[in-house]
């Protein structure tokens, strides 16, 4: 009987949610050493947010400080926030070619909630892979996931994968986190590994 191989599935298309805070520029900077493929379709996506007047319960905008925001004024912010998310979508996209020249790379903007946006985007573009920066900001938030990389991680229909924020020192090695059944010596996996 001929061993059954293990089915190994290699990510053609990339949905990167990126904010541009310190865990996002640690997602994008770790792929480098996550054996992703030399050619692949990959979305660099930015959520901004959005303001809107009904969630505040008022009709006609909300009051911040002793000023009541317009209908038009939350347009403008809203439009505002999405141009400046487009510029972080750009900035990681020449990241991500500088590294991974022979990927096709296209940015996108949208004004949304960060986990909203993410899945919806996933529902269209049917990712392989989403990567995500976590962001614990408290020394238990460290230790789980933000809400957003949380709930992507149980509802997307796709592989997630989430970063922390770590400092890499250049004498040591990436880890590498591999799984492999018992039944084989761990010598002969890395033998396979090496080859």
């Amino acid at each position: 009987m001929k061993a059954r191989q293990p089915y190994i599935r290699i990510p053609k298309k990339i949905l990167i949610g990126y904010d541009g805070k310190t865990d996002a520029d640690m997602a994008l900077e770790d792929l480098s050493f996550a054996g992703l493929p030399l050619k692949a379709d990959v979305v660099v996506l930015t959520i901004a947010p959005a303001w809107t007047s009904t969630e505040f319960g008022f009709d006609l905008g909300y009051l911040n400080g002793s000023t009541i925001l317009s209908p038009k004024d939350i347009r403008a912010f809203n439009e505002k926030s999405k141009s400046d998310a487009e510029i972080l979508a750009g900035r990681a996209r020449r990241r991500l070619e500088a590294w991974f020249p022979c990927w096709k790379i296209q940015n996108l903007a949208i004004v949304d909630s960060p986990a909203h946006g993410i899945l919806a985007k996933a529902e269209t573009e049917k990712p392989d892979l989403i990567v995500l920066g976590a962001h614990g900001h408290t020394a238990i938030g460290k230790l789980l996931m933000s809400s957003v990389s949380h709930k992507v991680f149980h509802h997307a229909h796709a592989s997630v994968r989430i970063n922390r924020a770590k400092v890499r020192s250049a004498k040591l090695l990436p880890r590498i986190l591999w799984g492999k059944p018992l039944q084989q010596p761990i010598e002969k996996g890395i033998e396979h590994f090496q080859d």
